[in-house]
Formats: structure tokens, C-alpha cells, sequence
């Protein structure tokens, strides 16, 4: 690259990360979010001058993961001065973002550069790295406080593929074994730091599978780089197959917490997939955003007979990449790049249908492939056809930085992107929930409790719903309450979800303490109760018998708050409890109550 070249290039980075800059400025205003308050609650236990120690014995205090997170943790705790600023939070998210942007470049021209692709490669980068960086796709990543798991996982995947693709390069250039070693640390090293931020991290080894299948040279049977090869993918990968396959069994039980099955669950990724395919081309306004729980749920291939042209399109798809990988490779990488990326979070796991965050690196092989394909067609047309496709792609361009900058300035104002939720997706439960909150939390109380009564009107609530309602019975006077069956019935029927148990954990302290006096306990004993029958509530039931034995001793009932919290320690000990248990049973001796000699069955 001459010295003039390489100028061109860095004003044209720096005028990239200006204009991503600009275009998420607007959202940095914006607030805390969903799961950001459960997920960085481990900031509020740091003292004032937190030592290496306190920050030591957090790292694995996050529950998004089986491995806590801490990489990403430590990043969250890292910034306990400036919380609860959520600006701050989103503008290191968004500093994560433009670093992972020059990181999609530097394994861009690592990937063309392989390919001995020469001309113009300063610009097939850049391009697609502003496509990536600037993708309205990626808004809820960014602005979306704790996801930035998600972003730092994608830094240390690329960071890896990079030092892979290096240290291949290294191996045909006369330094096999320092290569192998660099390829093997890229793999490795990257692998482990992506999944310590988030556990989708091991995913580096499919995308580097994917690379190798499609668009980097063979390399020669016996030697060097050919074993690296196997010994750091292959032979990983089946491990990593054999692993999860052993692992997947003790994952199912979580299905009886979620209101859809591991059948309907599969069977709704494929349209889910398509879905996402469309928001990438297609840029229709309306279809990005945070809330997607109305997705509709394929109940099975009879009930649901739409869903067949789906899967069959996801399999045609997959089969003309595995077919043509050799006549159109880059095709064939971006198809199975952009199904790698999917394939934990949009597979078999138990987890929500729908969240755009799970496309954050997964849409960087269309994006390439794209880039490239344009590269290719753009000088073998006309003068007159390739002005078209350039109008056209200018065109492209500045309707999606304006589909970012519109969802930029939404994110920027809560109030605003609550009330654009709902109306988007007014069958989202999620949505509704979060207007309830935000009108809340900006003192419209009356405001909030109509609009929540009016959703309950129009479905069928469950019992996080009639929670809600009970909250506002602490916040409005004179508010009529639901009734004892209604309450029981929806306690007895609802899926499980953890925010139940949140809105009790206020609930019942608030009752307690006096400050919610609109609320009688009665509702909530028929709910606790209701709960604990509820076989999807069985794996919080230690919860529910803590909870109600708080409320019973809160009403003076010592004895039976004893047994309670008897038969929670028997489901999982807690020394908290067993404290409490025993003062419960020593206010009940100095009251004369009798306690029993063993709790109730």
C-alpha cells in the first residue's frame, strides 16, 4: 500500500467511526432496561473503595450463563462509579462497538488478502465494515446495556479469527511452527475470553470450520498447516459436539419453565431465521427492535402447516451452500457463516424465541460476501447499468443509516420507544410490561394502571398480570383489586418466570412494612399458595415457602411462618432462613403458641 493509499484509507476509517459516532449519539440518553437491573445487580454490593478482592468475589456472582460471565462481569463492575448512569454503561457499548469494527476490517483483508485478493481490498473492508457497524440490526445490541456480553464475546472471537488467520499465513511463508502456534492461540486463547464473556464464545471454532470450508486455500495433505488444521478444529469441534450432545439432557428440564416445547421451539427457529434474514436485506421500518415475544409460535407441522415452506427454504439454503461451496464460495460462506452463528442460540437450547442481539457477528459473512459480490459484478456491466447499481446501492446506504439513526433516537427516549413497542407489537407481553414500567417509574400511576387494565381486557393474563395490578393497589388509592379465583386460577395455570418472584419479593416487604397498604394479604397468601400447586413454579417453590412464611410472620402467625420456612430449608438450606425460623419460633414461645413438633408434609 503506497503512503497516499494508506492516507485514503485511515480518513476513510476515521470517517466511519464519525459517522457510526453520530448516528448512536442519540441513544446514549437512554435508560436501564429489562434484564440490565437482575444482570448488573452484583455493582450495588461493591463498597465505595472496592479492592482486587471484592471485585474477585463478584466475577461470578452474574446467573446469565452456566459460567457466570466474568469477563463481562468484571467490565460492568469495572464502572461501579458511575451507576446507575446508564450512559455511561451504553457509551462503553457503544466504544466496544467501533473497536469491534475495526477488528470486522482487520479480519476482513486478512480474508481477501488469503484469497490473494489485491484490488481495492482497503475498500471491501471498509465497506463492509461500516454495513456492520451501521446496520439498524444492530442498534439493540449496542444501546441494550447487557449485551455487551454479547459484544465482548464477538471482540474476542474476531480477535481470535485474526490471530488465526495470521499465524495460517505464517505457515506458508517459511515459519510453519510459529504459525501453528499463533493459530492455535487464536483459536484457543480467543475461544476461551469469548466464552468467558458469553458462552456462545466457543462458536469461534464453527466459524473458523467455515473459513476453512469455503473460502481459504487447501492446504497440502501432510503438511504442517494441514495437521493444525485438524488438530486445532476438527478434532475440537467433535469433542464440542460429542459435549453438548452429553450436556443437552440436563438442559431439557428447563422446557417446563417456558410456555412452548423443545419441539415447538425447533420448529419456530426456522421461520425465526428467515425472519432475521429479512430484516438484514430487506430494511422494512418497523421490524427492528427489543420486543419480539409475539413471534408467532409454531405449534407443530400439522397445526402450523405454514411453517413447512420455512424449513424447507432453511434446508435448500444450507444445501446450495454444501453443493456449490467451490463454483460460488462466498455465497456458500455466507449461508453457513450466518447459520453457524446461530447454531446454539437458535437450536435446541431452552431459551426466548426471538432476540436480534444473536446477529451480531452471524450477519458479518453476508455483509462480506455482499461487499465482495458487488466488487466482482460492478466493472463487468455497462456504464449506464453500473451508475444504477450505484444510485442504487447509495440509495441502500442512506435509507439504513436513517432506519439507525431513527432507532438511535427511540432508544434515546425510554418513554418514547416503550409506547412505539407496543404499537408495533401489540401482542407483546414484554412490550406492555415495559410501558407499565417506564409510566410508572415517571409518576403517571394512573396513567400506567389503565393501560395495563385495558391489556389485560384484550388476552388472557397470567399471573405476573395480576401482580401488576396488585402493585398498583400500593401506589393508587381506591383501586379495585382482582378477586381470590381469579388470582388462584391464574397462579395454578401461568408458565414459570422469575419476575413473579420479584414482584412478591416487593409485594410482600411492602405489606409488611406498611407501604402498601391498598393491599390486603389475602390476595397474596391465594397467590403464594396457587404457586406452589403450579408444577411450573416447582423449581422456585424453596422461594414461594420463604415468601409466604415472610408474609404469615408479618400477620404474627409465628408458628406456621416457622413450618414454612422449615419446609424451604428442606429444598435448599439457607442459614438466612434457619435464623429467622428460630426467632419465629422464639417470638411464638414468648407468645405462648405452641409450635408443632414437625412441619407439614
Amino acid at each position: 500500500m503506497t503512503r497516499m493509499a494508506l492516507i485514503r484509507y485511515a480518513a476513510t476509517t476515521a470517517a466511519i467511526g464519525g459517522l457510526v459516532l453520530l448516528l448512536y449519539l442519540p441513544g446514549l440518553d437512554g435508560a436501564f432496561l429489562l434484564d440490565d437491573f437482575p444482570n448488573l445487580a452484583p455493582i450495588q454490593q461493591l463498597p465505595d473503595s472496592p479492592s482486587l478482592s471484592d471485585y474477585w468475589q463478584l466475577l461470578g456472582a452474574g446467573n446469565a450463563g452456566p459460567l457466570g460471565r466474568p469477563l463481562a462481569m468484571l467490565t460492568f463492575l469495572l464502572q461501579h462509579e458511575s451507576w446507575p448512569a446508564a450512559f455511561d454503561f451504553k457509551r462503553v457499548n457503544l466504544i466496544l462497538h467501533l473497536l469491534n469494527g475495526f477488528l470486522v476490517g482487520l479480519v476482513c483483508s486478512l480474508i481477501l488478502r488469503s484469497r490473494e485478493v489485491r484490488v481495492n481490498w482497503q475498500w471491501l473492508t471498509a465497506g463492509t465494515a461500516l454495513l456492520w457497524l451501521a446496520h439498524p440490526l444492530q442498534v439493540s445490541t449496542v444501546l441494550y446495556v447487557v449485551q455487551r456480553m454479547t459484544q465482548l464475546s464477538a471482540t474476542f472471537i474476531l480477535g481470535g479469527i485474526a490471530l488465526y488467520l495470521v499465524g495460517r499465513a505464517m505457515t506458508l511463508n517459511q515459519r510453519p511452527r510459529a504459525g501453528a502456534g499463533l493459530m492455535a492461540l487464536g483459536a484457543f486463547g480467543g475461544g476461551l475470553l469469548a466464552s468467558l464473556s458469553k458462552e456462545s464464545g466457543v462458536l469461534i471454532l464453527a466459524y473458523l470450520a467455515i473459513l476453512e470450508f469455503t473460502l481459504l486455500p487447501r492446504p497440502l495433505p501432510g503438511s504442517i498447516l494441514h495437521r493444525a488444521r485438524q488438530l486445532i478444529l476438527l478434532l475440537p469441534l467433535a469433542l464440542g459436539l460429542v459435549a453438548f450432545c452429553l450436556y443437552l439432557p440436563t438442559l431439557l428440564p428447563l422446557y417446563e419453565l417456558k410456555p412452548f416445547t423443545l419441539t415447538q421451539r425447533t420448529l419456530t427457529q426456522f421461520p425465526v431465521l428467515l425472519a432475521y434474514l429479512g430484516s438484514l436485506a430487506l430494511l422494512r421500518p418497523g421490524s427492528f427492535g427489543l420486543f419480539h415475544d409475539d413471534f408467532p409460535l409454531v405449534q407443530g407441522l400439522a397445526a402450523s402447516p405454514w411453517v413447512i415452506p420455512c424449513i424447507l427454504a432453511v434446508i435448500a439454503l444450507l444445501g446450495l451452500a454444501l453443493a456449490k461451496r467451490r463454483q460460488w464460495p462466498w455465497l456458500s460462506f455466507a449461508i453457513l457463516w450466518f447459520f453457524a452463528g446461530h447454531s446454539l442460540e437458535s437450536t435446541l437450547l431452552p431459551m426466548e424465541l426471538y432476540f436480534e442481539h444473536r446477529n451480531y457477528l452471524p450477519i458479518l459473512g453476508p455483509l462480506l460476501a455482499l461487499v465482495v459480490s458487488l466488487s466482482t459484478l460492478v466493472p463487468q456491466v455497462t456504464h449506464h447499468r453500473r451508475r444504477l447499481i450505484m444510485a442504487a446501492c447509495a440509495g441502500a446506504l442512506l435509507w439504513m443509516t436513517l432506519l439507525t439513526l431513527g432507532q438511535t433516537r427511540l432508544w434515546g427516549d425510554p418513554l418514547a420507544q416503550a409506547r412505539t413497542a407496543v404499537q408495533q407489537h401489540p401482542g407483546s407481553y414484554m412490550a406492555q410490561s415495559n410501558l407499565v414500567t417506564l409510566l410508572a417509574n415517571s409518576g403517571r400511576f394512573q396513567e400506567a394502571y389503565e393501560f395495563h387494565r385495558a391489556t389485560m381486557a384484550t388476552g388472557n393474563p397470567g399471573i405476573a398480570a395480576h401482580l401488576r395490578w396488585l402493585e398498583f393497589g400500593c401506589l393508587l388509592p381506591g383501586v379495585e383489586l382482582p378477586g381470590a379465583t381469579a388470582l388462584d386460577q391464574a397462579a395454578r395455570t401461568s408458565p414459570h418466570g422469575y419476575d413473579v418472584i420479584q414482584m412478591l419479593n416487593n409485594l410482600v416487604p411492602g405489606i409488611n412494612g406498611g407501604a402498601c397498604r391498598g393491599v390486603p394479604r389475602e390476595p397474596v397468601r391465594v397467590t403464594l399458595q396457587g404457586l406452589q400447586e403450579n408444577p411450573s413454579f416447582r423449581v422456585s417453590l424453596p422461594d414461594l415457602l420463604q415468601l409466604q412464611a415472610l408474609l404469615e410472620a408479618g400477620a404474627g402467625n409465628y408458628v406456621e411462618a416457622a413450618q414454612l420456612a422449615e419446609r424451604s430449608e428442606a429444598l435448599r438450606p439457607d442459614e438466612r432462613v434457619s435464623r429467622l425460623r428460630q426467632a419465629w419460633l422464639d417470638r411464638a414461645a414468648e407468645l405462648g403458641a405452641a409450635p408443632s413438633a414437625s412441619s407439614p408434609n
